[in-house]
């Protein structure tokens, strides 16, 4: 019976070792993919494989807007390009109104249509886009075009990625709370690492062009309803007079009695002037 209970207890150690080493073993096996994925890139001290983005912005004054994008759409669809940002705008400036009948007015605007696109195109057909978008009916006002090497910058993510996992591995299975922690941060660090390794990778694949076209602009006329003009009821106006009537009577009335005292002695002055006068001139 004793034997039974140790080949049980025996059996239930290795299989609690062996599930912990299993999940302990996921984060191993997704890292090493991703460092055979990354140790395949070129060497920094390899001057012909370099690491670049590509970049380019392009302004250009077309006819109409609306066509020149769908032109734009269809060079994209034979260079398996992809157009991940729109913007078409019409800023309209306010000219004047004027009265077209006795019911409307017809208000004039300027139109001044805007265009704006971001497209990715893979870096196999980066020149002929290019080409093609020189090509175009329009007028380019400005364009640039870049290169930027990142060889040094991705190679420094790669390694640092390779060196998290040579980390981990090196070390045993966590004991204590300080070493589950160093765990945790080795792990936090080798993702925030990958995901920047990804992003620029992912970079380099594409040419990055901006877009802007600036169309033609072109007068608007729109038709809208005029306001009747209304005027004030004459009984409204009326009762309104009345009461503003006598506010001013009331108004004066209040002035009066404030300088009744000036007024008085303003009477007594000139009555007696004019007494003294009248004596003057009879005698």
């Amino acid at each position: 019976m004793k034997s039974q209970t140790k080949i049980f207890l025996a059996l239930m150690s290795m299989s609690a070792c062996w599930v912990s080493c299993s999940n302990s073993g996921k984060f191993e096996s997704n890292a090493l993919a991703s460092v055979t994925e990354s140790a395949s890139l070129p060497d920094t001290a390899m001057e012909a494989d370099r690491v670049i983005i590509k970049t380019a912005e392009i302004s250009m004054d077309v006819n109409n807007v609306e066509k020149s994008i769908q032109d734009f759409q269809q060079m994209l669809q034979t260079v398996n390009g992809h157009v991940y940002h729109y913007e078409i705008k019409n800023d309209k400036q306010y000219q004047t109104e004027v009265q077209q009948s006795f019911d409307s007015n017809m208000v004039i605007n300027q139109v001044y249509p805007t265009g704006y696109l971001k497209v990715k195109v893979p870096v196999a057909f980066a020149d002929s886009f290019i080409s093609n978008v020189i090509n175009m009916n329009g007028k380019i006002s400005d364009f640039m075009f870049d290169e930027n090497d990142v060889t040094e910058d991705i190679t420094e993510k790669k390694e640092l990625m390779i060196a998290d996992v040579q980390a981990r591995g090196k070390g045993n299975k966590p004991t204590n709370v300080e070493e589950r922690y160093y765990d945790k941060e080795t792990k936090e660090s080798y993702i925030k690492r990958k995901a920047e390794f990804s992003k620029v990778n992912f970079k380099t694949k594409n040419l990055w062009f901006d877009i802007r076209l600036k169309g033609t602009s072109y007068i608007d006329k729109q038709f809208v309803a005029s306001s009747k003009s209304y005027r004030t009821p004459f009984y409204i106006r009326a009762i309104q007079s009345l009461d503003n009537g006598w506010y001013a009577f009331s108004l004066f009335i209040s002035g009066v009695l404030q300088l009744w005292p000036f007024l008085f002695l303003a009477a007594l002055i000139f009555l007696t002037i004019k007494k003294k006068w009248h004596k003057l001139i009879f005698k």
